[in-house]
Formats: structure tokens, sequence, C-alpha cells
């Protein structure tokens, strides 16, 4: 099962993000691949709560300014917006009472792990 199959938001999100560090940053490819993102989010800040992968691609979309310079301007994703909305999310998606107790029990999954990494960065990210 492939990222692109069981999240296309955290996939297009991944591969906007890696536009950053390319000659394809401000190009025609960045414009669209930012409209298509910038559609998808408006559905996913309706649901509650959110999916773990959903919560990855918010905070990966608050990383960085990321929209695209063209003459056209394009609607513009706010990123501190995103980043709050991603905290409170993560508050109501991620069990904190149910991680505690698997951790003093010493049976943390992996799964259990994963929501920690993704709290710390959605409140790193949001500070920033």
């Amino acid at each position: 099962m492939s990222l692109e199959s069981t999240s296309s938001l955290l996939m297009a999100t991944c591969a906007f993000q890696g536009i950053r560090l390319s000659e394809f940053r401000h190009s025609q490819l960045h414009t669209i691949l930012y409209e298509h993102i910038r559609k998808e989010l408006a559905p996913v800040l309706l649901i509650s709560p959110l999916p773990m992968d959903c919560l990855q691609a918010l905070t990966m979309m608050s990383l960085w300014n990321m929209s695209p310079i063209t003459q056209t301007k394009p609607e513009f994703i706010d990123s501190w917006l995103i980043s709050g909305h991603s905290v409170q999310q993560g508050m109501l998606a991620i069990n904190f009472t149910e991680i505690l107790a698997n951790i003093k029990n010493g049976q943390a999954s992996a799964n259990d792990k994963l929501s920690l990494r993704v709290w710390n960065t959605i409140c790193l990210v949001h500070l920033r």
C-alpha cells in the first residue's frame, strides 16, 4: 500500500514541500500543486477529529510560506491559522490518557510513539 493510495493530501503535501528545494519553485507545476492542495484542504478543515495523516499534512503546510509567485495571485494559505487548527484537532484525535497509561505499563506501541511525535511537531510548528 502506497502513501498516495492511503493519503493523497499527505502525498501532495510531501511533493509540494520538495518543490521548495528544486528548480520547480515558482514554476507552473508549483502553482498547480499549490492550488490542488489548497482545494483539498477545504474539506479537511471540516472533519473532526482529523486522522493522523491529515494532521501531518496540515503541520507540513504550516512549516514554510510556500505560496508561488505568479502573475495571478493564488489564494493565500494562512500557516498560523492552519497550525492552530492542527493543535485543536490534535487534542481531539490523540488519546493522551491512553498513551500515558501504555507508557506507564511499558506497553507503548509504535502508534503511541507516532502520535506523540506528531503532537510534538504540531506544537513546535505552532510556536514558530
